[in-house]
């Protein structure tokens, strides 16, 4: 019973350290980004609101960002999403995800995101990066990183 509890309370504190889960394979991981972000007004226009980077040791399996820790919850920031990527080569990519289309649209959440295609096969540093670029409120859902 004791090691049972231990073992939760480890993966509890990787789930919210942002780290691989004991007990788990290199392709079954689970990494907290934020908790839900409260709306909140955002001034200026541009405003940064959030950011967090994490290492990620990614074996070439399924990389979805979602709400939920299952990989099927949809995901929203208001406005923008925005991941820096290190790969272990060195070389960057960085990626947008707008949730506004531009401004041209309310913010509304999506699918869970597939972000497989932007990692390579190794410790890829990610850096993630929330903006107001409406004006007026900010915020988000949960943002898990889930490597199936």
């Amino acid at each position: 019973m004791k090691r049972l509890a231990v073992l939760a309370l480890a993966t509890a504190v990787g789930v919210l350290a942002g780290c691989e889960l004991p007990g788990t394979t290199p392709t079954d991981a689970l990494y907290l980004i934020t908790d839900e972000i409260p709306y909140a007004p955002v001034s200026p226009v541009g405003a940064e609101f959030f950011s967090r980077t994490v290492s990620v040791n990614y074996h070439g399996t399924i990389a979805v960002l979602s709400s939920s820790a299952d990989g099927s919850g949809e995901i929203m920031v208001d406005d923008v999403m925005r991941l820096d990527i290190r790969h272990p080569d060195g070389t960057t990519l960085s990626r947008v995800i707008d949730f506004t289309n531009g401004c041209t649209e309310y913010v509304s959440p999506r699918a869970p995101e597939d972000i497989s295609a932007w990692l390579d096969r190794g410790w890829n540093q990610i850096t993630f990066t929330f903006n107001d670029q409406c004006g007026g409120m900010a915020g988000s859902t949960s943002i898990f990183l889930v490597i199936q």
